[in-house]
């Protein structure tokens, strides 16, 4: 079974397809990443540069990014979400 799309955003990587919502909980911004397989499931909080990878090839872990916060700044985008999942498949 597929993820619903609904109020998701796409990323192709690697050929493989991510999607990826961001979401606010407890006036916290996090983002959610899920590959279309589910074999990559991942959260991030905005102020928190900690991903936490909860489902992957390599395992459940906590992985500290403080410098793509400084890279990209206080924001989700496209390339901040791109560089997630890259540094979460390593």
């Amino acid at each position: 079974m597929g993820i619903n799309a609904k109020g998701k955003r796409k990323i192709v990587l690697d050929e493989k397809v991510y999607w990826w919502s961001v979401k606010e909980l407890q006036k916290t911004p996090r983002t959610y990443i899920i590959s279309d397989d589910k074999t990559f499931i991942a959260e991030c909080r905005l102020y928190s540069p900690v991903l936490q990878v909860k489902k992957s090839l390599t395992g459940k872990r906590e992985i500290a990014v403080p410098q793509l916060e400084k890279k990209h700044g206080l924001i989700f985008t496209p390339q901040y979400i791109r560089d997630l999942i890259e540094v979460g498949n390593a």
